[in-house]
């Protein structure tokens, strides 16, 4: 059985690679001249900044009051 604890550690493990995702995606629509890859990858970051609010959102029952 999964502790309270478990599934905060495996939220906070879900949020630090969307972010990572997230920065590197960023980075790459900042530096890429290619117009297109520009905005793909900016979508793919703005993608990542959803998952990340989503499993912020579902970690919130685990956080207790």
């Amino acid at each position: 059985m999964f502790t309270r604890n478990d599934y905060l550690e495996y939220f906070a493990q879900l949020r630090e690679v969307e972010q990572k995702m997230a920065e590197k995606y960023r980075f790459l629509s900042d530096t890429l001249r290619d117009p297109e890859l520009r905005s793909f990858f900016k979508t793919l970051y703005e993608e990542e900044l959803h998952h990340d609010a989503m499993v912020e959102s579902l970690a919130k029952p685990f956080l207790g009051n």
